[in-house]
C-alpha cells in the first residue's frame, strides 16, 4: 500500500477515493476502523478509510485519527492523506493536530482547496462558489456549520498548532524544529498540483491534509498513475434516489427534478425517526405500497426532508426528548432499512444516495464495510460497486452539497441514452 486516507464521512471517502481509480489504481474504501493495516491485499495500493468522525467531539475525533495514524506509520505506510471536508465542516482543527502528532513529524501540508467544485483558498480564507465558507448554504449546516472563513482561525478553535499561511506561488521554508501547519492557498487544479509537486520533491508528502482537489493530482504527482482498467457499467431503467441530506444544494435538486416528472415520496416523521415501525403491520403494509409505488415511477425520489414551510420532524423529536445526534442516527438507520428491504424485493433500479449518513446507514443495515469507486458520473457525484448476499451491485452517491440544479435530470438522461444504445 502507497498511500493511506483517512477520511470523516463515508460519500467523502468515495469522492476521494474515485480520484485514483480514474488514473488507473487499484483502490478500496473500507468502513472497519480497526482493520489490519498490515493485512490489506497487496494489490491495494491506496485504501480509503472512513473514520466516521466528522460527528464526533473534538476529543473523540482527536483520539480516533491519532489510533489510526500511528498503526499506518506501524505498518509502514509511506504516506498518510487526512481527508478534510471541502467546506471545512467537522473537526479540522482536533484531527490536523493528531495526524501530526502520531506522525511525530514537525512539518504538515495542508491544502483544503476543491477548485473542481469551486472550493478555494484565497490568502488563508476559504471560499465556496464566490463565497467565505461561513456565508455559504454550509455556514447554516443543521448538523457541523462552517464557523470561520479563516482558516488558520477554523483550525486554532480545536488546535494550538502555529499555521502557517503560504500565498500562492510560495514555499514554506523551514519551521526550524517546531510543529507546524503550513497552510496553502490555491485557486485552481494546476496550482494544486504545482504545489503538491513541489512538496513531494523535497518529502514532504508523508502526511499531509486536503480533500477531493488534493486527491485528484496526487496519482501523479506520487507516481501511482497507471493504465486505466476498461469497465463493466451497466445501467438499468428506473432510478431510485434516497436523499438524506437537509442541504439546500440537494433539496434544490430534488425540487427540479420533481418539477421535470420524477416522482417523490415524503416520509412522515414516524417513519423516519422509528426504525422499529417497519417491523409493524402499519409499516408492513405501508412498505408494500411504498414499494408498489416505485415499481410504477420510473424516478422516484425518497425525501428524508419534511414538506416545505413543515417543521414536523423537530415536532416529534422535541416531543420525545430525541437530540440532534438522535435525530440523525434515526434517520439514517430508517433509509438504510427501506433501501436493504427494497432491494430484498428485486427493485434493482439505478440507485443513488445523497448524504453520508444516509449511505453510511444503508450499508451498516446490510453488513458491507467495502465498496470500490469506480468513475464519476459527475464531478463530486460516484459510481461505486459493493458486494451483498455473493452479488455485486453498484450505486451512485455524492454529497448533499455537491452539484449543480439540474444533477439528477442529466443523470437520468445519461441512463436513458444507454439504454438508448444498448
Amino acid at each position: 500500500m502507497k498511500l493511506l486516507i483517512i477520511a470523516d464521512d463515508f460519500t467523502g471517502a468515495l469522492d476521494t477515493g474515485v480520484q485514483f481509480a480514474a488514473a488507473g489504481v487499484q483502490v478500496k474504501v473500507i468502513t472497519k476502523a480497526d482493520c489490519d493495516l498490515e493485512r490489506i491485499s497487496p494489490e491495494i495500493r491506496v485504501l480509503v478509510l472512513d473514520a466516521e468522525t466528522r460527528h464526533l467531539d473534538a476529543e473523540a475525533a482527536y483520539a480516533a485519527v491519532y489510533e489510526t495514524v500511528r498503526r499506518a506509520r506501524k505498518a509502514g505506510i509511506p504516506h498518510i492523506l487526512k481527508k478534510t471536508d471541502s467546506a471545512l465542516r467537522g473537526n479540522v482543527g482536533a484531527e490536523l493536530s493528531a495526524l501530526l502528532d502520531a506522525s511525530g513529524l514537525q512539518r504538515l501540508a495542508f491544502l483544503p482547496a476543491c477548485p473542481q467544485m469551486d472550493r478555494i483558498t484565497r490568502n488563508g480564507v476559504h471560499y465556496i462558489n464566490g463565497l467565505p465558507a461561513k456565508q455559504s448554504v454550509f455556514g447554516k449546516d443543521p448538523y457541523d456549520p462552517v464557523r470561520e472563513s479563516e482558516v488558520e482561525k477554523l483550525i486554532h478553535m480545536q488546535s494550538s498548532v502555529p499555521v502557517r499561511v503560504i500565498p500562492s506561488g510560495e514555499r514554506a521554508g523551514d519551521c526550524f524544529g517546531d510543529k507546524t501547519i503550513d497552510l496553502y492557498d490555491a485557486e485552481d487544479m494546476e496550482e494544486l498540483r504545482r504545489t503538491a509537486a513541489a512538496l513531494a520533491d523535497e518529502g514532504q508528502l508523508s502526511i499531509m491534509a486536503g480533500c477531493a482537489g488534493l486527491g485528484a493530482v496526487l496519482p501523479g504527482v506520487l507516481k501511482l498513475e497507471d493504465r486505466a482498467k476498461e469497465q463493466d457499467i451497466t445501467f438499468g431503467k428506473g432510478f431510485l434516489i434516497a436523499c438524506g441530506s437537509v442541504n439546500p444544494i440537494s433539496i434544490r435538486q430534488i425540487d427540479h427534478a420533481v418539477d421535470r416528472g420524477f416522482q417523490r415520496h415524503y416520509l412522515t416523521p414516524l417513519q423516519k425517526l422509528e426504525p422499529d415501525y417497519w417491523d409493524t403491520e402499519p409499516g408492513k403494509e405501508e412498505f408494500r405500497k411504498l414499494t408498489e409505488e416505485c415499481r410504477r415511477h420510473e424516478r422516484f425520489i425518497l425525501d428524508s426532508n419534511d414538506l416545505p414551510g413543515r417543521d414536523d420532524t423537530q415536532k416529534y423529536a422535541q416531543a420525545r426528548g430525541f437530540t440532534r445526534e438522535d435525530l440523525r442516527q434515526r434517520i439514517s438507520c430508517s433509509m438504510g432499512r427501506i433501501l436493504r428491504d427494497m432491494l430484498e424485493e428485486g427493485i434493482c433500479s439505478n440507485l443513488m444516495v445523497t448524504g453520508g449518513d444516509t449511505l453510511l446507514g444503508f450499508l451498516r443495515q446490510m453488513g458491507v464495510q467495502e465498496m470500490e469507486p469506480v468513475c464519476e458520473m459527475a464531478p463530486g457525484t460516484v459510481l461505486s460497486r459493493f458486494i451483498w448476499k455473493e452479488k455485486r451491485y453498484q450505486m451512485l452517491s455524492k454529497s448533499g452539497g455537491f452539484g449543480h440544479e439540474g444533477l439528477l435530470v442529466d443523470l437520468y438522461r445519461k441512463f436513458s441514452e444507454y439504454q438508448e444504445k444498448k
